[in-house]
């Protein structure tokens, strides 16, 4: 499991840090020679491949999106439905069966969590941003026959680009922390409800002398298929053929 967490971890770093690196490396293109030359150096065979990037990054990010959606509506669903069985717990309603224990809740608030990530991960987003910055620009002065040095593109006339890279690298890290901070709290929120409810149970079938039983997956389909065909007659033989009298 650490295992994973930690390529996870790794995907998230490399991903920001290229984002973070074609954002800082448009910005600072456009602060030094600004907006009008830019459709020409973007069409130029030394910059062309900043185009299909983009759509790639594009592509990446909506998938990041599209999943962070469906957690989304996974824990409002979760949240949803503790809260409307609480309402008809707390009216009097008949207890259902006590729903499986949630997943213990991380320790500390989401708001203080995601502060220590904020610390952790912006240093090391930039530790990646900052040398694929400059291995571009030195790619792509080789590639024009200067040779102006690894640091020409953080000196000079680009002298505020670590600037920049330290800003977009801390603008990309604080919305990806926000989004999950979101997640985390709808998460929370939901497993607190559920706990509530399993606590509600409990306290009515204490008295009656019965022990709540965790719902069990089952496989709905399965069932109902079993269940259709136990009522099926069972297959009769088929009736001999007369034979023909002679």
């Amino acid at each position: 499991m650490s295992g994973i967490r930690g390529l996870r971890r790794v995907a998230l770093v490399g991903l920001l840090a290229v984002v973070g690196a074609y954002l800082s490396h448009t910005a600072e293109f456009i602060r030094v020679w600004g907006t009008t030359s830019l459709p020409g150096v973007l069409g130029s065979s030394v910059h062309a491949y900043l185009i299909p990037l983009g759509f790639g990054l594009a592509l990446v990010l909506g998938l990041a999106s599209a999943a962070w959606a469906r957690a989304w509506r996974l824990a409002t669903r979760r949240l949803d439905h503790a809260r409307l069985t609480a309402v008809r717990l707390l009216r009097g309603g008949r207890p259902p069966a006590a729903p499986a224990a949630p997943a213990e809740a991380p320790s500390g608030t989401p708001a203080a969590s995601a502060w220590r990530q904020m610390r952790r991960l912006w240093p090391q987003v930039m530790a990646v941003q900052v040398p694929i910055y400059l291995v571009q620009e030195h790619v792509e002065s080789a590639r024009i026959g200067v040779d102006a040095g690894w640091l020409a593109p953080v000196s000079g006339v680009h002298s505020l680009a670590p600037a920049i890279h330290a800003l977009v690298a801390l603008l990309v890290t604080v919305y990806t922390l926000l989004a999950a901070l979101l997640l985390r709290s709808r998460e929370a929120a939901a497993a607190r409800l559920e706990r509530c409810v399993r606590r509600i149970v409990e306290a009515r079938l204490r008295p009656l002398g019965v022990r709540p039983r965790p719902v069990v997956d089952v496989d709905v389909t399965r069932v109902r298929l079993e269940a259709i065909r136990r009522q099926r007659p069972p297959p009769q033989p088929a009736a001999p053929r007369p034979v023909p009298a002679r």
